[in-house]
Formats: structure tokens, C-alpha cells, sequence
């Protein structure tokens, strides 16, 4: 026995090792030399430029508390939840960063440590749906290590690489489909324990994530007590909800909660988003009607042709075989997730290629829906069930044998065609050139200055603050790169405090303070008063179109 299991553990971290040779292979085909170089920050731009923004100023703050900050919003203080830094990873390592070099990255680290857990999860996973009959154990690795490679070529998750560092991190709805299986039949006591780390996990992360898995979660725990016990669906679903609040609070999600940006709808999933590659994919590149403007860029959901030829073929398999055969697979709560979510990525405004078609919503519903403007997104948990399920079946009514070599085809085919997704991700990042501003266009000593204040700042007025509508990246870098504070941000949500804040400062005549450095757009500068320009020193930055000014 002890002979046997050592024989089995030493397979299992062979098939591991080649999924993470294939993973780290494929993370670096895909992301190219700019991300995995951690001096190189050029590429870094939109979301990814201000979560590095929120980690280089959060982490050489001393007097940072918890998530708490006023390096990104002087002089008031915000909680760096707020900037989608995986906020979790921000408390545990964030102290960490000083004992790396300077003006460093390490997202492209990341992106490959996500695959590397999302081909580990989908190997795990595997092995616990799938019916195992009496096939010899190298066939069962290798199947199950070819099912993992499909996790790490689901292109909507590199897809995020270009993109946003929290939203890549699917790894955590892997995680807590694992999680749900190997505690289906576990006490109430530890299946809460489990499930609910992971949940709180993904409250560190980002909400949207966090609602990807209570669906998965909570359809499980649905279809698993449904016969036997309402009041245990009731009780673990209530603990899950509750540590869902407690995480939020806890990684400053919470503080948000409140603020509504009424788009849900605009960045939605079209209802053939699944077959819709931009026009990237190798062997399928079809190019969809973008229906209501940012669908393909938040609602990328496309499945890959060795994917969809997979589904095909289970579905073809099930139709043909009436008899009811035995699995481990839950296909009822899989079908379940898969309904839910595509009509949540959906949203009130559904659309087909062009047409668009908004049923009634109550006004209490799309209210709470608001909290979730990308909801395109919501999918990605139904897209890694559409897989699982795939995956399941094949066995079920083929020899492992077989089943082998059928996946082993897709799973060419999958490569064939994700490639071209991948390729052009790559040539975006490639090509990504972040707009910079020398230390001598500000000012020789930046050190001598507190915060550099930027009027009208970029989070009142994107398109007439001052230097232009992407100030935040490169003023954001040069005052994370001198340490110093600034009141000009891009944030995920901004709290109603911090808009009357910095809103009315910029609609009013300012009190200039000295050891300030201001960043002034010619329409504010025009209209300050003769007494408030008198007490100014002034130059004019005709690059960038904005007044550089110290108080006298």
C-alpha cells in the first residue's frame, strides 16, 4: 500500500511539473519579453499603470495604516481597494517591497503564477470528476494532464493580460469549484471552514470574482442538499453571504458599496460572445458586431475553436447514448451556473451581433446590478463549467483510450487557434508605449516638495485636467517614482467625499501652499485670480500643455 501511494504521488508531481513547463511556456509566448523584465514599467499603462501606482505608493508610505492612504488622494486619505491592487496580497507582501529594488514590477510573475495554478486547479479538478472505471493509471494522466492545458488556454483569462492584474486572477474561481467538489460529502463544520476561505480569498481580490464564485458555490450546495436538507442549502449559503460582507469590510471593498455608475448594460457579453475572437482567433476569426461600444473589451468571452468542438462532441455523445450512465460530474448544478451566468453577463441590455433588445427591469434591480457595470464578465465561471463538462463526459461514454486521443485533438485544434489570440495580445503589449515626463519638465529637486497637486485633477475632469487625459499615468509615475503624494487619480469607484473634495477645489479659487508643486491646465490658470497669480512662480510646459507653478 505505502509502495503504491508513493508510486501515485511521484505520477501526480510528474503530471504537475509538465503542466507547469506547458503553463510558464505558454505565459511567455503570450506576454513576450516587456512583462517578464521587472525593470520595465513602459507597458504599464490604464489599469495596470495605476494597481502599480497603488502598490509604489502604498508600500513607501510610513505612515500607511491597514489599506489606508493619502499619497494618491491629498491630502485626504482612501482606501487602496479602491485601485484594484488584489488587496490581499497588498497586506500580506506589500511590506515586502522594501526589500526590492526601486521602480520594479512583477505582474508578468503573476500572470504565469496564474497559470500555473489555473493548469494545477484544472488537473486537480479533473481527477475528481471524472470516471475512472477501471482504466490503467498512465491513461488517467494523461487525460487529466491535457484537460489541464485547456484551463491555461481559456483565452479569457490572458486576454486580461493587457488589461488588469485583479481580473486575470481566475485561478480563484478554479479554486473554489475544487474546493466545492472535494467537500461535498464533508461535516457542515469544515465544509464551512473551506468554503468560506476561499470566499474570503476572493473578497481579497476583486468583487467580481468574490460573485463568480458564490454562483458556483452556492448551485453546488443547491443541488447537493436539495433532497436531503433545506436548511443546510440555507445555512451554508447564509455563512458564505456573511463572510462575503466581512471580507469586504476587511479589504476595504465595502467602502464602495454605496457608489452606483449606472452602466450596467454598456460593457456587456453579446449572446454570441462565446464565438466572438475580435477577429484574433487563428482557425475561427470571427469579428462580431460590437453592439453597444467596450462588449469585446470587457466582455471577451470567447471559448476557442478545440473548446466549442468539445462541446459539440459531448453534446452529440449525450444525444445519442439514452442510457443514463453513471458521473461524478454535477451536471445539474453545472448547467445551473452555466444558465445563470450567461444571462447575468447578458444584462438588461441583450444583444445579438447588432440588435439590441432591453426588457424591463424593476428599478430596485438594476440598482443592485449597477454595483456590477462590466458585467460581461460574469460569464468566465460559466466558460471554465462549460469545459469541466466537456471534459466529464467523454469519458463516460468512450474508453480512456479513446477519450485520450479525441481530447488530444481538441486540444491541438485549441492551440492552433488560441495562438492568434495570444499572438495579438502579445503584439499590443509589444507595441504599448506609456506616456512619460522627464524630472526636469517638473522641477530639478522634487524631493523638496510634499505633494504635487494637479488642477483640474484627472478624476473631475478627464478630458480638460490639466496635461491631458492620460496625466494620471505618467504624473502618477513621476510622483511615485519621487515618493512624494499627488491628489490626481484613476480608482475603481471614487466615494462621494473625495469627489466634493477635490471637485470643488478645482471649481474654486485654491490657496496655494508652498513646498507644493501645481500642475495647472491653461483654462484654470486663466481664470485665477490676479491676487492667487501673483503669488505664484510659473512656466509654461508646452509638451504637455500645462502651467508648472510654486507658491512664493
Amino acid at each position: 500500500m505505502t509502495i503504491a501511494l508513493k508510486s501515485k504521488d511521484t505520477t501526480s508531481y510528474f503530471s504537475i511539473s509538465i503542466i507547469c513547463l506547458f503553463a510558464c511556456a505558454w505565459g511567455v509566448f503570450v506576454l513576450g519579453p516587456k512583462p517578464l523584465n521587472i525593470y520595465e514599467t513602459n507597458w504599464l499603462w490604464h489599469d495596470l499603470a495605476q494597481v502599480y501606482l497603488a502598490w509604489a505608493q502604498y508600500t513607501s508610505d510610513p505612515n500607511a495604516h491597514w489599506l489606508m492612504s493619502s499619497r494618491l488622494s491629498y491630502p485626504l486619505e482612501l482606501n487602496f481597494a479602491l485601485f484594484d491592487p488584489l488587496p490581499i496580497f497588498l497586506l500580506t507582501f506589500g511590506k515586502l517591497s522594501s526589500l526590492l529594488p526601486d521602480k520594479t514590477q512583477y505582474f508578468g510573475i503573476y500572470f504565469l503564477f496564474c497559470l500555473n495554478l489555473q493548469g494545477i486547479l484544472g488537473y486537480l479538478i479533473t481527477k475528481k470528476i471524472i470516471t475512472f472505471s477501471n482504466a490503467p493509471g498512465i491513461e488517467v494522466e494523461l487525460y487529466c494532464i491535457i484537460s489541464a492545458s485547456f484551463f491555461i488556454l481559456a483565452p479569457y483569462t490572458f486576454y486580461r493580460f493587457q488589461q488588469h492584474i485583479a481580473l486575470a486572477s481566475h485561478w480563484v474561481i478554479l479554486f473554489s469549484i475544487w474546493v466545492s467538489l472535494c467537500t461535498l460529502s464533508s461535516k457542515t463544520i469544515l465544509w464551512v471552514l473551506l468554503n468560506c476561505l476561499v470566499v474570503l480569498i476572493a473578497t481579497g481580490i476583486n468583487p467580481y470574482l468574490t460573485l463568480m464564485v458564490l454562483i458556483s458555490q452556492s448551485f453546488i450546495t443547491i443541488f447537493a442538499f436539495f433532497k436531503k436538507s433545506q436548511f443546510q442549502i440555507l445555512l451554508r449559503i447564509c455563512m458564505l453571504l456573511i463572510t462575503t460582507i466581512v471580507g469586504f469590510k476587511i479589504f476595504g471593498f465595502l467602502s464602495a458599496s454605496g457608489v452606483r455608475d449606472f452602466g450596467y448594460g454598456v460593457f456587456s457579453m453579446n449572446m454570441l460572445g462565446p464565438f466572438n475572437s475580435n477577429g484574433w482567433a487563428t482557425l475561427l476569426p470571427l469579428n462580431i458586431t460590437d453592439a453597444t461600444g467596450g462588449q469585446a473589451w470587457e466582455g471577451f468571452n470567447y471559448q476557442g475553436l478545440g473548446v466549442l468542438i468539445l462541446l459539440i462532441f459531448a453534446i452529440f455523445l449525450k444525444l445519442k447514448n439514452k442510457i443514463i450512465h453513471h458521473s461524478l460530474f454535477p451536471y445539474r448544478a453545472a448547467l445551473s451556473i452555466i444558465c445563470f451566468s450567461y444571462l447575468l453577463a447578458l444584462s438588461t441590455t441583450i444583444t445579438i451581433s447588432s440588435i439590441i433588445f432591453k426588457p424591463y427591469v424593476p428599478s430596485i434591480a438594476n440598482h443592485f446590478l449597477s454595483i456590477f457595470r462590466a458585467s460581461g464578465r460574469l460569464f468566465w465561471v460559466g466558460d471554465y463549467w462549460l469545459i469541466l463538462a466537456g471534459i466529464a463526459t467523454l469519458p463516460i461514454y468512450l474508453s480512456f483510450k479513446k477519450s485520450t486521443y479525441i481530447l488530444f485533438i481538441f486540444f491541438i485544434i485549441q492551440v492552433i487557434d488560441v495562438s492568434g489570440v495570444g499572438w495579438a495580445i502579445r503584439n499590443k503589449i509589444s507595441t504599448i508605449q506609456r506616456t512619460t515626463i522627464q524630472a526636469e519638465a517638473i522641477t530639478m529637486n522634487p524631493e523638496r516638495y510634499d505633494a504635487l497637486v494637479v488642477l483640474p485633477p484627472w478624476q473631475c475632469n478627464t478630458e480638460k485636467t490639466a496635461g491631458g487625459g492620460n496625466n494620471y499615468e505618467y504624473l502618477g509615475f513621476f510622483a511615485a517614482d519621487h515618493k512624494i503624494s499627488t491628489n490626481n487619480f484613476y480608482a475603481a469607484r471614487i466615494l462621494p467625499e473625495q469627489t466634493e473634495f477635490h471637485c470643488a477645489a478645482s471649481t474654486s479659487q485654491p490657496t496655494f501652499i508652498k513646498n507644493m508643486l501645481y500642475v495647472i491646465s491653461p483654462d484654470f490658470f486663466k481664470n485665477l485670480t490676479v491676487e492667487s497669480k501673483e503669488k505664484l512662480k510659473c512656466s509654461f510646459n508646452n509638451e504637455h500643455t500645462f502651467h508648472l507653478c510654486t507658491s512664493l
